[in-house]
């Protein structure tokens, strides 16, 4: 057990380990100051310190970690006034399973804290109704604005996420967890802090938790069995990375509608008392005897979380009649996993998981009946075979092949523009459509687009709302504005029609072969068959079709990863896949969203570990400089992991990441490309963040898009825009082709007429007039070059980075002010303004090639 100290000279924390009744000499080692710490016999009484120490200690050490410990030298009980050390954390909750007593050790847990009330908006959540207390704090009910979706949010008690040391400790840990996939986890989904509230997000779970009667309500002995057993293969999966419970209660556990079975709260379960496990050996207490060796701190997580496990398992079967109610053999592996007899109980979870399948009949080899792959063969056919679904691939190829049709017809009838209007009506169907399917259900794509336009900051949502502006500007100004809203309403009545018409019925239909096929699939679960074993299965027997049935039962995530471990047939070759089209669109927004939130994660371990390092005594110079370089290889680690699955170390996610902390420059130099270690001064960051906000891809398009509104009224002043030409051109479609023929060389004769005109008659056209803004100013912009500097800037905001603004800025300048500024008065699409608007877009080519971001 680690006890907390602090030197009553300078205040600083020091922990001790494995301690034990005693007086003992201590040196601090920051101030270098003696003092005697007094360990009582009594239990449960508190340690006390002394300021004056009678004799010289004789040593003392840290670890690589940062923790502090200290070897001490016992010297004897003689009678010391005992001086009780402030400020004291508070003592770990010593938590059973018995629900009332961890009810009441929290209830006088929560009375040393004033009542949690963050606000009701917090780090991008709607906070809902309180769900009651967690180990870190208090459990809110919580939607996250950029996916809508229904979480729930852990807030961390306020006097502990002033800890710097323990905010650090236990956001490396939920970001750890954050990175395990495992069907019966609930790992955390998020961790910020906003407004002095630290909080971690997790998905919330279905259903009535297993500590009420209702969870249990429907599940016979061995389903109730086979529920604990797959919370020990998740928690096996865990502790294998280094990663525990420490909290785990029947409250945690629920078995949601399709009998899949969940684990909530893991990589939340530490306190600031929660011993840390060292990277070196713990060095115990000057004379302590030499046969005993301290136990790393893994290893009673490790015998914590088992003997938790244990006593869920008993309070699910037995209730209060205990052992009594269980058979013999369920009754041993109880008392091993309670840690009776210290010599015969499980060393690890995976004895756990081998000795539950014993009892359950469960073998890694398991194959499933007969009637249930019959069952899953013909839920599957008959999933393909319904009518409705033969039907609607058909008319997506129909309404495919005469858009293609309309299409070319608009192409070899001289109607180019045709195919806007055709292109636009059925993108906003198929929106629609989108939209349709993913209400009431977690469709990819509608998740996805919504985190990627309304996860990125209050800047994000501007830009989008920025865009729309524009697009309806461009079209006021041409005057489609009108035809493209019956256009949009149009759109969204097609694409609500196919929803009702076809979608719907086909869902409905489909209900109850879905529901026939989950029963099989909860059966299995029931009885204890591994969540990787049934997942196979169903991929093996539901056949050559089997993505879409496949994802309706396990979602879109489960079916990527099925893909690379099922998905091939008997002879090595890919079965037909479901709906590709969406890989490449979700793989790229998946790309650009992971690379927002390591921006995020980047910056958030920053600041935790600047705080955490200056609380170890450390300057702020050079715990800035290193908290910037533990932020980088966390995330960097992080990324590895998530792409190949393990690391190179050898080591558990955990402690790999603590020595990645620990170390980060080693581990940056190793897996970085680049020779450049050199630390970045703080004017050179200064520059860069100004930079990044002044040219950044975001303020390109935002300038661009008023440069090109500006060149549309400077048109309109001069009459150069004649919206209903342009509508009359576009819209009298000829279904005679040699009239079609004629009408396309009548405009192409207009529109060279025009552009001539233009030309000729630029002297006469009058220079831009806004209000607000002097004539002095917009008489050295040339209006259409104007137009062309936009769509530069435009065109630049699609590559990311700053790089590529050094050819995107100046080439908008050029082609706005360049020609006035080589040639007062210059006339538009003279000459010298066919140069500058030549050069403009020469620098967009070269920075299409130069500047394009590597990162």
């Amino acid at each position: 057990m680690a006890t907390p100290i602090e030197c009553p000279h300078c205040r600083n924390s020091i922990t001790i380990k494995d301690i034990r009744p005693g007086h003992f000499q201590l040196k601090c080692p920051r101030c270098d100051t003696s003092f005697v710490l007094i360990i009582p016999s009594e239990s449960g009484a508190s340690p006390s310190v002394l300021a004056a120490a009678p004799t010289p200690i004789l040593a003392s050490s840290q670890r690589q970690d940062g923790e502090l410990g200290v070897v001490a030298e016992e010297i004897g009980t003689p009678e010391v006034p005992k001086i009780l050390a402030s400020a004291f954390p508070t003592p770990p909750i010593e938590h059973d399973d018995n629900d009332d007593t961890i009810e009441d050790q929290r209830k006088r847990e929560e009375s040393l804290d004033p009542p949690l009330q963050p606000p009701r908006s917090l780090g991008g959540y709607r906070l809902g109704r309180r769900i009651g207390l967690v180990r870190v704090g208090t459990a809110f009910e919580a939607r996250q604005r950029s996916t809508g979706l229904d979480l729930a949010l852990a807030v961390i008690k306020p006097r502990w996420s002033a800890i710097p040391v323990y905010l650090s400790r236990i956001a490396r840990e939920a970001f750890a967890a954050a990175q395990l996939k495992h069907p019966n986890l609930l790992p955390p989904l998020d961790w910020n802090i906003d407004r002095g509230f630290a909080f971690v997000a997790s998905e919330a779970l279905e259903g009535t938790p297993l500590s009420d009667p209702g969870g249990r309500e429907g599940l016979d002995r061995k389903a109730r069995v086979a529920a604990i057993l797959h919370v020990a293969r998740a928690l096996k999966r865990a502790h294998e990375q280094g990663i525990y419970h420490r909290d785990l209660s029947l409250k945690k556990i629920r078995i949601d509608q399709d009998g899949l079975t969940r684990l909530a709260d893991l990589g939340i379960g530490l306190t600031p008392e929660t011993a840390e496990a060292p990277t070196t050996p713990a060095i115990p207490l000057a004379g302590a005897p030499p046969t005993m060796v301290p136990e790393p701190a893994t290893a009673g997580f490790i015998r914590q979380d088992i003997s938790s496990l244990g006593r869920s398992l008993q309070g699910l079967i037995g209730g209060n009649l205990g052992d009594r109610a269980l058979s013999p053999s369920l009754a041993a592996i109880t008392r091993k996993m309670l840690g009776e007899n210290p010599e015969a109980r499980f060393s690890d979870m995976g004895t756990v998981v081998r000795a539950l399948e014993a009892e359950l009949a469960m073998t890694a080899s398991f194959i499933p009946r007969e009637e249930d792959a019959r069952a899953i063969e013909t839920e599957a056919r008959s999933f393909h075979d319904l009518p409705l679904a033969r039907l609607r691939p058909k008319v997506t190829l129909g309404t495919l092949g005469l858009l293609g049709l309309f299409v070319a017809m608009a192409l070899l009838g001289g109607k180019p523009l045709m195919t806007l209007p055709a292109l636009g009506l059925a993108a906003i169907g198929w929106t629609t459509l989108t939209l349709f399917r993913g209400h009431g259900s977690r469709n990819p794509i509608v998740e996805r687009v919504r985190a990627l336009l309304l996860g990125g900051g209050p800047g994000n949502v501007f830009t989008t709302l920025a865009t729309v502006a524009l697009v309806v500007v461009v079209l006021t100004f041409t005057g489609h504005l009108g035809f493209w809203i019956f256009l949009a309403v149009l759109g969204i009545g097609l694409g609500s029609a196919y929803h009702f018409a076809v979608d719907r019925p086909l869902q409905q239909a489909r209900g109850e072969v879905v529901e026939r096929a989950r029963l099989v699939v909860r059966g299995l679960r029931r009885i204890g068959v591994d969540e990787d074993t049934i997942r196979g299965f169903v991929c093996r027997q539901a056949g050559t079709d089997w993505e879409e049935f496949y994802e309706t039962l396990f979602g879109y995530d489960a079916l990527r990863s099925a893909r690379r471990r099922w998905g091939l047939d008997a002879g090595g070759k890919r079965r037909p896949r479901f709906a590709r089209w969406r890989d490449p669109i979700l793989d790229a927004i998946d790309t650009r969203l992971e690379f927002r939130r390591g921006l995020r994660d980047r910056a958030l371990f920053e600041m935790i570990e600047e705080r955490a390092l200056e609380a170890r005594g450390i300057n702020l110079l050079t715990a800035r400089r290193k908290a910037r370089r533990i932020s980088e290889a966390l995330v960097l680690f992080a990324r590895q992991f998530r792409t190949t699955g393990d690391h190179e170390s050898g080591l558990s996610l955990m402690d790999a990441l603590n020595r990645v902390a620990a170390r980060p420059d080693d581990y940056l130099t190793t897996h970085i490309e680049s020779d450049d270690q050199k630390t970045t001064p703080a004017w050179r960051e200064a520059l860069d963040f100004l930079t990044r906000t002044v040219f950044g891809p975001r303020t390109r398009f935002l300038a661009g898009g008023v440069l090109l509104a500006g060149s549309l009224v400077w048109m309109h002043q001069n009459n150069l825009i004649q919206p209903e030409a342009i509508k009359n051109a576009g819209m009298n479609v000829s279904n005679d082709h040699e009239k079609a023929l004629e009408d396309a060389q009548k405009i192409g004769r207009e529109t060279v007429a025009n552009v001539k005109g233009v030309v000729s008659g630029a002297t006469r056209t009058k220079q831009l007039e806004i209000d607000g803004i002097s004539p002095e100013l917009t008489r050295r912009i040339d209006g259409f070059g104007l137009g062309v500097a936009g769509l530069i800037l435009i065109g630049s905001s699609f590559f990311r980075g700053t790089r590529f603004a050094i050819f995107a800025v100046p080439g908008a300048l050029i082609a706005a002010i360049g020609p006035h500024l080589a040639e007062p008065g210059a006339r538009t699409l003279g000459m010298t303004s066919l140069i500058a608007l030549a050069i403009g877009a020469g620098l967009f080519g070269l920075g299409v090639v130069f500047g394009r971001s590597r990162e």
